[in-house]
């Protein structure tokens, strides 16, 4: 069930004209923290730039592209959501299947949004983040 991008957090830089999209079933969650790009999916265009957050279901997922002679930098983690079966009770699974189910499409948050200014917070100051002065794993 676990595989090597399960949980993982991944940076991600790309440069124009580079794409990428999630390589598995699940949720992928980006966090854009540099640059500016769009997220493709069909005739639809999101812009994406530094504080939004986007959550993709991997089976129904476009790609993600830095604009024209640009690039965007974003922090990505992947999970299916069997992953966090262990952590909740039975009639919890039964909410997480149906929020699951509202996420058929991608969702973007903007950055101006209190969501996605709560996610970065979180993420920023989660002490697996590496940081200058601060290996991956060490307490703050």
């Amino acid at each position: 069930m676990f595989d090597e991008d399960s949980l993982a957090l991944r940076l991600n830089v790309l440069k124009s004209p580079e794409e990428w999209a999630p390589k598995r079933q699940g949720l992928t969650f980006l966090f854009p923290n540099g640059g500016v790009g769009k997220y493709v999916s069909g005739p639809v265009a999101e812009p994406l730039s530094t504080g939004d957050v986007l959550v993709l279901n991997g089976r129904r997922a476009g790609r993600v592209c830095a604009l024209r002679k640009g690039r965007i930098v974003f922090w990505s983690f992947s999970l299916r959501l069997e992953h966090l079966f262990p952590l909740l009770a039975p009639h919890e699974i039964s909410l997480l299947k149906q929020f699951a189910e509202s996420l058929k499409v991608a969702r973007h948050y903007p950055a101006s949004s209190s969501l996605a200014r709560e996610c970065h917070f979180n993420w920023q100051n989660h002490p697996a983040v590496p940081r200058p002065n601060r290996p991956a794993g060490a307490t703050a």
